[in-house]
């Protein structure tokens, strides 16, 4: 794995600081606004900012992937003469930045949907095929010249955007009820064990309402949840991992868009935890939410988070918890 340049992104964000596009970049907190924004809405052509495990890069996104835990994207730049011969150069007027940006089609790559935060536009449908054809008519002067382009900070920059990337893929985790079902298959799971309100209540420190949803399997147990609670009554956590109904793929899938980027970082920092530990507690009180609800589809679980993102924005807390 190559070195990793902090100058590179600190010069990145200097440059993004002088379009007219600032705001975007510095990742501001969640607004009322973005939670039904269809800026929000991964699409072909739009151009994003995209962050995970400290690293922050530009992405335009190419297509849908067969996967839907994923995206295909390109990383872009905005800073003048980093390009090399597989790249593409968008002019200032054919995209919302107003800046050029070279788009790096040589190491485009299925990118996990869930590192995508602050949309930032896009560029018309024809104008990167328009690029590529103008950039294969306008080849680099020479092979010298070539060579010492791919040799110098071009090349570290591709270097160091093909190391983010696919530690992003490496990163990615299979969704937990995929898990679940692994773990199924590789043996039986002793018996859900009989638990009361009051054996909830005591063990966990939870209201009566949020006890009762545990009891009757509509709110999945933390890992740590379930180890107090089966400690408390002489279980195990697998066995009460057991009691509540999986998380649906479709609502896992739903929080892992950027749409929800925001509300899962602001209950990471609530719970002073980690991205997929607040994703999981998130998923978890939707889940709750929609308990006394018939169907599954995405547009419920859409609404459910709305709900629980606007609750937080106005300062008030979700139904049944």
């Amino acid at each position: 794995m190559t070195k990793t340049h902090p100058g590179k992104r600190a010069r990145l964000l200097e440059l993004a600081s002088q379009t007219k596009t600032p705001t975007a970049v510095r990742f501001g907190a969640m607004k009322a606004s973005d939670v039904d924004s269809p800026d929000f809405d991964v699409r072909k052509n739009c151009l994003w900012t995209a962050r995970w495990s400290g690293s922050t890069i530009l992405l335009l996104i190419i297509h849908e992937s067969s996967d839907p835990q994923k995206v295909l994207a390109a990383p872009v730049t905005i800073e003048p003469g980093l390009q090399d011969q597989e790249s593409v150069v968008v002019d200032a007027s054919a995209n919302d930045l107003g800046v050029p940006v070279t788009v790096w089609l040589g190491i485009t790559r299925e990118v996990p949907i869930q590192t995508l935060e602050r949309p930032l536009g896009g560029l018309p449908p024809e104008t990167l095929e328009t690029a590529s054809r103008a950039s294969r008519s306008h080849p680099l002067p020479d092979a010298e010249h070539a060579i010492q382009q791919l040799t110098s900070t071009s090349a570290e920059q591709r270097a160091e955007m093909e190391d983010i990337l696919d530690r992003w893929i490496e990163d990615l985790q299979p969704l937990p009820s995929e898990t679940s079902e692994q773990v199924t298959t590789q043996g039986p799971i002793q018996g859900k064990p009989s638990i009361t309100l009051k054996q909830v209540m005591d063990a966990l420190h939870v209201p009566q309402r949020m006890a009762m949803n545990i009891v009757r399997g509509n709110y999945q147990l933390s890992p740590g949840e379930a180890r107090q609670l089966a400690l408390h009554i002489g279980s195990s956590p697998d066995a009460l991992s057991s009691i509540a109904e999986p998380l649906p793929n479709e609502l896992l899938l739903e929080l892992q868009k950027p749409r929800w980027r925001l509300l899962v970082r602001s209950e990471a920092e609530r719970l002073k935890t980690d991205e997929p530990a607040a994703r999981l507690s998130v998923a978890r009180e939707a889940f709750g939410l929609a308990a006394r609800q018939s169907g599954r589809d995405e547009d419920m679980w859409r609404q459910r988070l709305r709900t629980i993102a606007l609750g937080r924005l106005s300062g008030g807390t979700s139904e049944g918890r």
